[in-house]
């Protein structure tokens, strides 16, 4: 069994490794691999722009994303030599035989202004993800797969991410998603049935033991997001 085929590759292009050689090498090592769908973040800055990064916060930069200008953030980031890219020119250098899985990092996006800029692409390659459930239901109407992301209980980002967190498929569906991407240790047999049986796909993260993986598809797990590549 080929425990690839459902691969996700986990943080494609980060603030820290988004150089265009960089990026051009990994879709390289993705094709030898057979993978064709990659996963990245993006936050939103202060000036309404989308930059792709895996945290809300440049790395000893005093503000966080939201709270920053492009300029600004650019300025660090050539300052501490490393790259900083926006949403439309990562999605330049990725080839349309890839699909893209990108995590909304903020609670709240200007969801048109987003809905925007992946349109000059191929609406139909993207998945979109996030940890704040209200960010699908805004992009309900877009026609975009939406995938709520749910981590450990024991990881509690407040109170109401835990009673969500409880009551995975019925959040997802009060919400619109189209699936759920748990934490792969809270992806049982059980939920990706009870999952399937609402129409709903399942996404394990980040999964990078290769017997985890296997279990994962033996299971049903529809896709397996994963830093091995």
């Amino acid at each position: 069994m080929n425990t690839r085929s459902l691969i996700i590759a986990h943080k494609i292009i980060d603030a820290s490794l988004c150089s265009p050689e960089i990026i051009t090498k990994c879709l390289d090592n993705l094709r030898r691999q057979e993978i064709y769908i990659v996963e990245f973040d993006i936050s939103e800055t202060h000036d309404g722009l989308f930059v792709v990064s895996h945290d809300n916060k440049l790395l000893g930069f005093p503000k966080l994303m939201k709270e920053s200008t492009l300029i600004e953030l650019r300025k660090y980031s050539e300052e501490k030599k490393c790259s900083l890219m926006t949403l439309d020119e990562a999605l330049s250098l990725i080839p349309q035989e890839f699909q893209v899985n990108i995590e909304l990092k903020d609670k709240v996006i200007d969801v048109s202004k987003f809905i925007a800029t992946i349109k000059r692409f191929d609406i139909n390659r993207f998945i979109i993800s996030s940890f704040y459930p209200k960010n699908l239901l805004r992009l309900y109407n877009s026609g975009i797969q939406r995938r709520w992301l749910l981590t450990s209980i024991s990881y509690r980002r407040n109170l109401l991410h835990l009673l969500y967190a409880l009551r995975p498929i019925r959040t997802a569906i009060k919400y619109k998603a189209t699936g759920i991407a748990p934490f792969y240790r809270l992806v049982t047999p059980e939920l990706i049935r009870k999952a399937h049986d609402k129409d709903l796909t399942v996404a394990a993260w980040t999964v990078n033991d290769k017997k985890i993986a296997e279990l994962l598809q033996q299971n049903n797990a529809d896709w397996i997001i994963s830093d091995i590549t």
